[in-house]
């Protein structure tokens, strides 16, 4: 007679928990490879593809099992004798299976070349990031008070820049330029710099900016004396979100239309370190100076497409660049300094030094940094035959160190991502049955 005595499946919890965390870091990992090809794509002006490792299946199993053979009664005819026998069995099985699927949509497409929101703008200086970094990866170009044209902030660029009342004293913003192409003769320009220098000399005149969320009051005709019956009853006539009421000089009232949304400003900090006060010498912002969301700092004007010409007599203008910009931007940089620097050296780009110089990607501060020794690096992809790696983590710990922005800049980039991807772009499991 045969038995089986135990056919049983063990506790699978710790497994299952440790194939969890391993297929999240697969995830994690995949993203950022996918990220950086990318980036290095656009190094080269080659096509850029996007997927995501959306799904991830595994399939853990185990079995164990015993048999018993015990013999019964006897064989005349046998010439050996009958034994008992115990077999015991058992086997783990392991299956993984991944679902890539491709953001190569309309939709994402449509969205990863919109210029990206201010209120993203506001988010990444809030968080605590330096705001070089933030302006230098979201804004593509920079209008200055009195110039019809902005300077772009991109290295290819062909065009460079003359300044008619000489070249600003350092810290300072120039009053006066002209954008020329590279073809151009260089006559009657002094001090002819390339327009992806001049946009950085520009960024190293600021001080530190910072955004101001705010509800703007668009007046409606002149402001007003209310007689106490007349205006209460059309006050009270007008309803509640029609119009808003803010005092004027002379105990006037004055009407203005309601904002639909709020609006983003960038202020700049003032040279005492404070925000509000007005520089020496510098011009109030506006007429009404204490109504601005900036107070009497410098303020910067975001353009969002809608409002071409805003760049006034006192206002900078800031361009916001698209999520598909940051990648081109980050490739044209990797492109110029990987010419500047010798076979095999690592390339980066810094936050304070020119993109002329033989980049030092191990002191300062680093915006993007990139290496080729695999030993140093905390991922990366072979590219064209060659290793390209993110170095291992070096956040900042003091303001004299060494810090690299990499991963930070990296991370930007994989949340400006997420907003344009959409879960119907995604393949999905539509049920899952689990059999005991």
């Amino acid at each position: 007679m045969i038995a089986i005595l135990a056919l049983s499946a063990c506790n699978l919890t710790p497994r299952v928990d440790y194939d969890a965390l391993q297929y999240h870091e697969a995830n994690a990992l995949t993203s950022n490879r996918i990220l950086l090809l990318n980036i290095l794509r656009s190094k080269d002006n080659a096509p850029l593809h996007f997927a995501q490792l959306s799904l991830l299946h595994g399939q853990v199993s185990e079995q164990g099992g015993l048999a018993v053979s015990q013999p019964y009664g006897g064989n005349p005819r046998s010439t050996s004798l009958p034994r008992a026998l115990l077999l015991p069995s058992g086997s783990v099985s392991d299956a993984v299976n991944f679902d890539l699927g491709t953001l190569d949509t309309q939709d994402f497409t449509k969205g990863v070349t919109t210029p990206i929101a201010p209120p993203m703008l506001k988010y990444f200086l809030d968080s605590g990031m330096d705001s070089r970094l933030v302006l230098m990866l979201l804004v593509s170009s920079v209008r200055l008070p009195g110039n019809q044209e902005a300077i772009a902030a991109f290295p290819r660029s062909e065009a460079y820049v003359c300044y008619p009342d000489g070249v600003p004293d350092s810290g300072t913003l120039p009053r006066r330029y002209e954008l020329r192409a590279l073809t151009d003769p260089r006559t009657n320009c002094f001090h002819p710099t390339r327009e992806f220098l001049a946009y950085l000399d520009v960024m190293n005149a600021l001080r530190r900016v910072y955004a101001v969320s705010y509800r703007p009051f668009t007046p409606v005709g002149a402001p007003f004396l209310p007689t106490p019956k007349e205006s209460m009853q059309d006050f009270a006539a007008l309803g509640s979100g029609k119009l808003n009421i803010r005092p004027a000089a002379g105990g006037r009232i004055q009407l203005g239309l309601p904002p639909a949304e709020n609006e983003v400003v960038l202020c700049e900090e003032t040279s005492a370190g404070t925000t509000g006060q007005a520089k020496p010498g510098s011009a109030p912002t506006s007429a009404h100076a204490a109504d601005s969301p900036c107070g009497q700092a410098r303020k910067f004007v975001i353009n969002t497409g809608g409002n071409e010409g805003a760049a006034t007599a006192s206002a900078p203008e800031f361009t916001l660049r698209s999520t598909l910009g940051i990648f081109s931007f980050l490739g044209q940089v990797l492109g110029s300094q990987e010419l500047r620097s010798s076979p095999g050296n690592d390339v980066c780009l810094r936050l304070e030094e020119p993109a002329t110089h033989r980049p030092d990607c191990n002191t300062g501060q680093v915006l993007f940094h990139l290496t080729h020794n695999q030993a140093n690096a905390l991922f990366g992809v072979e590219y064209e035959g060659e290793y390209w790696g993110v170095p291992k983590a070096a956040p900042c710990t003091n303001e004299s160190g060494f810090c690299d922005h990499t991963l930070e800049t990296l991370s930007m980039l994989a949340l400006l991502l997420n907003l344009n991807s959409s879960a119907r772009d995604l393949p999905s499991t539509p049920a899952v049955q689990i059999v005991p």
